[in-house]
């Protein structure tokens, strides 16, 4: 059962991730459109790697144990930071002035 819903989640979460890549794409001057796009992928392999068919498969096909739980919790590493790197530019204003503030915190 767990697996139909994680697969289910991490399908629709891959197909936000193609969604966004085409905007990024189209407008590559968007830096935090193309973040979005990360911490969308991120969040999409944890759901892919949360199920427990497919990180058994992994762990059996690379003969490497719990390396599917590596990447499941770098993803939500990955997650993480693009949030706080998100949260950074936008309380961080306009201009080159807010630009330095951001670098500076």
């Amino acid at each position: 059962m767990f697996d139909v819903i994680y697969l289910s989640f991490g399908v629709a979460a891959w197909a936000i991730v193609a969604y966004k890549a085409v905007a990024w794409f189209r407008d590559r001057s968007n830096a935090d459109l193309g973040l979005a796009c990360v911490m969308t992928g991120g969040v999409a392999t944890v759901f892919l790697f949360s199920a427990p068919s497919l990180y058994r498969a992994f762990d059996r096909l690379v003969g490497v144990a719990n390396l599917a739980m590596v990447f499941l919790y770098s993803s939500v590493v990955v997650f993480a930071a693009g949030a706080l790197v998100l949260l950074l530019r936008w309380t961080a204003g306009e201009g080159a002035a807010a630009r330095a503030r951001a670098r500076a915190r």
